[in-house]
């Protein structure tokens, strides 16, 4: 196994699976190499991932800092713990009043920098342990608010009980809190049914390549990696991110 293995993989990861495994998966298939994320995504989602490996694992608190595009749906009338549909539904309401007009309003209200609380299906820490782990027992916690910035947001198309939109989004940014604060600006309840993350700074889903498609690759090909994105690349986005100034939002 080579040991300088360095670069970056940009995978479309497919949905219901969460994106430990996809590093697990590969890590199967790269034992000998250090592999890090640069920001998860929800089981349901589906949609752009960057990994790193080997020592540009080290770039991965500058691309955690990168704003991001999603496209997403969102199902009124129905509220599940996990603020998406592989939770359990625990309210139910009426949608028939919902109309185009209101729902162009509500979105247009949450562009700019917005507060937003986390959900509790989450891996953000308290005391150490990640949100999912109290929210899984019962246990309910109190986590302070973040502000965020949401640059742009836009219904593509409604059809009640559903509405799917595009939001452009400071890193931080959870689009199931966003998709609940759209209902609440329009009073029902509502989750995300779907999720695809477009891009990660001036990388796009369309740059990615399949997960079984690197997989099938490296089985075949065990020392080829010209699938990796080299350092030089990933330091040009770097740069030019410094350039526009950083993307998070600080608080």
């Amino acid at each position: 196994m080579n040991m300088q293995v360095s670069g970056a993989i940009l995978i479309d990861k497919p949905p219901f699976i969460t994106s430990y495994d996809v590093i697990r998966q590969l890590k199967g298939l790269l034992p000998a190499v250090k592999i890090g994320h640069t920001g998860t995504l929800d089981p349901i989602a589906t949609g752009l991932m960057i990994l790193l490996l080997g020592t540009a694992t080290k770039l991965a608190g500058y691309f955690l800092k990168l704003s991001k595009v999603y496209t997403f749906t969102v199902r009124f009338g129905q509220e599940t713990d996990t603020m998406d549909s592989a939770g359990t539904i625990i309210k139910e309401c009426d949608y028939t009043h919902i109309t185009t007009d209101a729902l162009i309003e509500a979105v247009q209200s949450l562009t700019g920098i917005i507060e937003q609380h986390p959900p509790a299906y989450s891996a953000i820490k308290y005391r150490g342990r990640p949100l999912y782990e109290y929210a899984r027992k019962g246990q309910k916690v109190e986590v302070s608010p973040r502000m965020v910035k949401i640059t742009d947001l836009s219904m593509n198309k409604f059809y009640p009980p559903y509405a799917e939109f595009t939001a452009a989004v400071s890193s931080g940014t959870y689009i199931r809190s966003l998709a609940k604060s759209i209902g609440d600006g329009i009073g029902c309840c509502a989750h995300v049914t779907e999720l695809r993350r477009l891009s990660i700074g001036g990388f796009t889903v369309g740059q990615a390549l399949q997960l079984h498609k690197i997989k099938q690759h490296l089985t075949c090909n065990a020392h080829d990696y010209s699938f990796l994105i080299d350092g030089e690349i990933l330091m040009n986005e770097i740069r030019q991110n410094d350039s526009l100034g950083n993307q998070e939002v600080q608080t």
